[in-house]
C-alpha cells in the first residue's frame, strides 16, 4: 500500500521481470528509477488519469479493495493465458481494480466481436476518446467508445495476451493467442502499428483479426461455386503439376478456398506440404509450415526445404517476391502441383502481375494452370428483404442488363439496420488455352486477354458471376459495383453476343 501511495500508481501486469505500471506521467524518469530500484523489476509504464488512480487509492484505503498484505515486488505473475473471467480468488483481487476493468474490457470486445461474426476488431484513438470499431461483412462499424486513458493499458493487455513486447511502442508488432468459444477454437491475430498524433506524440493502434477454425472446413461444393465453375475448377485441381493461382484482396475468402482445395486433394496416397504466414487453420494429415522471418524461415528459403520432402502438393501461401514466384515455377515445372494466392483485380490480371515481377513469360505459360479470382459481397438480410423498381440508368453504370424489379434490405434490427446479413462469393476462373499462352509470350495487356477469354467462353467475370445473384435476389447492384469493376470491352462483346442470339 505504502508504494502505491508514495508514488501515486497502479500494479497492473508482472510479466517475468518487467511490471507494467499506471501512472499519470508516464515522463516521469525520476518515480520510474525509484520504483525500479524499490523492486528490482523493470518498470513499464502506461498513462492513467489522476482522477482514476486517486479513486482506486481511496478504495483501497476505505476497504473498497483487498489490503496488498506484501510489498509490491513480491506480487505474483497473473495467469495472462486465457480470456476467461477473472476468477474470484486472493490473487487477482490483490491486483489493481483498474487492472482488472482493463481486462474485462478486452474480454468483452473479443467475445462480443466473435458473437457477431466479425473478422476484424480496430483500436485506435481519436481526438477525445478510443475508438472501438468491428469489421462485420466486410464493412466497419463503430461499435464502442471509450475514454482516453483505458488506450495504453488495452494495448498492454493485448500485447502481453499475444507474447510481444510490451516495452517496444515505436515498432509494428505481430502476435496471437486463442479462446475456446461455445465449443470451438478461435484464433486472434494482433497487430499493433505506432501513430503520431499532433497533441500527444506518439501513440499505438491495434488491429485483432479474428480466425474461426470452422472457416477452414469447408468443401469445395460448400464455399458457393456454380456448378460450371464447380466441375472446372476441379479438373484445374486434378493437374498431375503446375501451378493454381487465388487472385484477390485481403478479406476476399482465398484462404478459404485454399484450405477448401487441399480438403479435396488430400488422400493418403499424396504428400501435401504448406508455407503460411501465418498457419490460419490446422488441417490433419497436411504438413503445414509457419514462416518466421526472424529465423530465416521465409517462402524462398521454405520452398527449397519442402522440396527435399518428397512433396506431391505444395501451398505456398503468396507469391509476394520474385525469388518466391521463380521458385515455386521451378517445382512446378518438376512435377509438382503448387497452389498459392497472388494480390491482382482480376485472373486476366494475373500473367502481368508475374511478369512485373521479372518472371519470363515462357515460364509464366509453361507453369499456370488456372487463376482464380474471387470477391466476398453481402447477402440481403431476409427479415428485411424486399423488392423495389429498378431505376433505368441503373443497368448503363453496371454494364449489363437488369431486370426491371430487383431485391434489397430496408434495415431491420436482425441486421443493424445495414440492409445486409452474411456474405457470399463471387468468382471468375480463367483457364488459359494454347491462345491466351501466345497472347502472353506477346506480353498482351489483361484487359487484351480477359476480351479473349470473354469473348470465347472461357471465363465470366466477377461482376458478370455477381449478375446472376442480383437476379437471384441473393445480393444487390450496390454491393456488386462496390466490389467488382466495370467490364468495358468485354462486356460490351458479350452483350453483343447475346443480341445476336
Amino acid at each position: 500500500m505504502s508504494y502505491i501511495e508514495q508514488y501515486k500508481v497502479i500494479p497492473l501486469f508482472l510479466r517475468g521481470n518487467q511490471l507494467t505500471i499506471a501512472m499519470s506521467d508516464p515522463t516521469n524518469l525520476r518515480t520510474q528509477d525509484h520504483l525500479r530500484f524499490t523492486t528490482g523489476k523493470e518498470i513499464d509504464p502506461v498513462i492513467a488519469s489522476e482522477l482514476s488512480i486517486e479513486h482506486y487509492i481511496r478504495k483501497l484505503k476505505s476497504g473498497g479493495i483487498k489490503e496488498v498484505n506484501r510489498p509490491l515486488d513480491s506480487m505474483e505473475k497473473i495467469d495472462l493465458d486465457s480470456l476467461k473471467d477473472v476468477p474470484d480468488n486472493p490473487e487477482f483481487q490483490a491486483a489493481s481494480e483498474y487492472g482488472e476493468v482493463v481486462v474485462n474490457i478486452v474480454n468483452n470486445l473479443v467475445l462480443n466481436a466473435i458473437e457477431e461474426n466479425a473478422s476484424d476488431i480496430h483500436i485506435e484513438e481519436m481526438n477525445n476518446h478510443v475508438r472501438v470499431r468491428y469489421r462485420i461483412d466486410g464493412i466497419l462499424i463503430e461499435r464502442r467508445t471509450l475514454e482516453t486513458h483505458y488506450l495504453a493499458p488495452l494495448i498492454s493487455r493485448l500485447k502481453i495476451l499475444s507474447n510481444m513486447d510490451i516495452a517496444e511502442k515505436r515498432k509494428p508488432q505481430d502476435g496471437k493467442f486463442h479462446i475456446h468459444h461455445d465449443g470451438h477454437q478461435v484464433d486472434v491475430r494482433v497487430s499493433t502499428f505506432p501513430t503520431v498524433t499532433r497533441d500527444k506524440g506518439l501513440m499505438e493502434k491495434a488491429a485483432l483479426r479474428i480466425l474461426n477454425s470452422d472457416s477452414g472446413t469447408y468443401t469445395l461444393g460448400e464455399i458457393g461455386f456454380t456448378t460450371a465453375i464447380l466441375r472446372k475448377f476441379q479438373d484445374v485441381l486434378a493437374s498431375p503439376n503446375g501451378i493454381i493461382l487465388v487472385t484477390g484482396p485481403t478479406g476476399s475468402g482465398k484462404s478459404t478456398t485454399l484450405y477448401a482445395a487441399l480438403k479435396h486433394l488430400h488422400s493418403p496416397e499424396v504428400n501435401i506440404v504448406t508455407m503460411e504466414d501465418p498457419v490460419e487453420y490446422a488441417m490433419e494429415g497436411i504438413s503445414q509450415g509457419q514462416i518466421n522471418v526472424k529465423s530465416g524461415f521465409t517462402f524462398a528459403s521454405g520452398i527449397r526445404s519442402i522440396l527435399r520432402q518428397d512433396p506431391d502438393i505444395i501451398m505456398v501461401g503468396e507469391m509476394r517476391d520474385h525469388e518466391t514466384c521463380e521458385l515455386a515455377i521451378q517445382a512446378a515445372l518438376t512435377g509438382h502441383l503448387v497452389l498459392s494466392t497472388l494480390h491482382t483485380n482480376d485472373a486476366s490480371s494475373a500473367f502481368n502481375r508475374l511478369m512485373d515481377m521479372d518472371l519470363e513469360p515462357y515460364l509464366i505459360t509453361s507453369a499456370v494452370r488456372g487463376v482464380m479470382a474471387q470477391r466476398l459481397v453481402r447477402k440481403i438480410c431476409p427479415h428485411c428483404k424486399e423488392k423495389y423498381t429498378v431505376a433505368s440508368s441503373l443497368s448503363t453504370h453496371f454494364g449489363y442488363e437488369l431486370p426491371e424489379k430487383l431485391f434489397r434490405g430496408s434495415g431491420c434490427s436482425h441486421c443493424s439496420h445495414t440492409g445486409y446479413s452474411g456474405r457470399v462469393p463471387i468468382f471468375e476462373l480463367l483457364v488459359p488455352d494454347e491462345t491466351i499462352c501466345q497472347m502472353v509470350m506477346h506480353r498482351a495487356t489483361a484487359s487484351e486477354i480477359r476480351t479473349y477469354a470473354v469473348k470465347n467462353g472461357l471465363a465470366e467475370t466477377l461482376r458478370y458471376h455477381g449478375l446472376q445473384l442480383i437476379k437471384e435476389g441473393i445480393t444487390t447492384v450496390e454491393e456488386v459495383m462496390m466490389k467488382t469493376e466495370k467490364d468495358g470491352l468485354a462486356v460490351q462483346m458479350f452483350n453483343s453476343e447475346l443480341t445476336e442470339m
